[in-house]
């Protein structure tokens, strides 16, 4: 049996390769350093690109211009080697995002509409969806805080239980699949014909058939 001079714990020859520390204790001090190595070698690196930003952006962007077609051949390499894990990461930012960012679950709620009201008429969506909207999306997040009913806010975005002002849609006064031509979905993408609807409202009362002018 032995000490160990660090812990000051009696142990096995076994547990001692030479010297009076023990293994344990060697591998503990070994992690500490390495820990403490790598924040100095990360501070290091932080101070040192602080004191050299504008060179160090200046030769990336270079880099970036003189290499284009080996970069896009490394990414589309690297996509392909990780397509699923990338996929997957995707996904799961998506929905953190949008259960937690009401102006990024917007964006993406406009954006996906706009797209199906095209495709659904075998049309191709070629023109940016705020150009469509007439508005930034910070615009229209204001615009519809601006027609909120008293208990509608962006936590009860969505959702629907049957009862009256429980939930609210995002709702088209006028139905995009009204729309008989791309001039009329262009007309109908606009801001001015969305509003926030109470959920049963909008899917159980709202009819498509209202005969509506354009």
């Amino acid at each position: 049996m032995k000490f160990c001079s660090k812990c000051n714990l009696e142990k096995e020859l076994k547990d001692f390769i030479n010297g009076n520390q023990c293994k344990d204790c060697i591998k503990k001090y070994k992690k500490e350093y390495s820990l403490l190595n790598k924040l100095k070698i990360d501070s290091n690196k932080k101070e040192y690109y602080e004191n050299n930003k504008s060179e160090i952006l200046g030769k990336i962007k270079i880099y970036g211009k003189t290499n284009k077609e080996k970069i896009n051949s490394n990414k589309k390499i690297y996509y392909k080697n990780n397509k699923k894990i990338i996929l997957e990461n995707r996904k799961e930012y998506c929905r953190f995002k949008r259960l937690n960012n009401p102006l990024f679950r917007l964006t993406d709620n406009l954006r996906s509409l706009t797209y199906s009201a095209f495709k659904n008429k075998g049309l191709r969506k070629n023109t940016k969806t705020e150009k469509l909207l007439g508005c930034s999306f910070k615009f229209i997040k204001e615009y519809f805080e601006s027609k909120f009913e008293d208990w509608m806010s962006w936590d009860n975005q969505g959702k629907y239980n049957g009862e009256l002002n429980y939930g609210w849609d995002m709702d088209h006064i006028i139905p995009l699949s009204y729309a008989k031509s791309e001039e009329e979905i262009i007309k109908l993408c606009h801001y001015t014909n969305l509003q926030p609807l109470c959920s049963k409202i909008n899917r159980n009362i709202k009819k498509d058939n209202i005969i509506y002018t354009l």
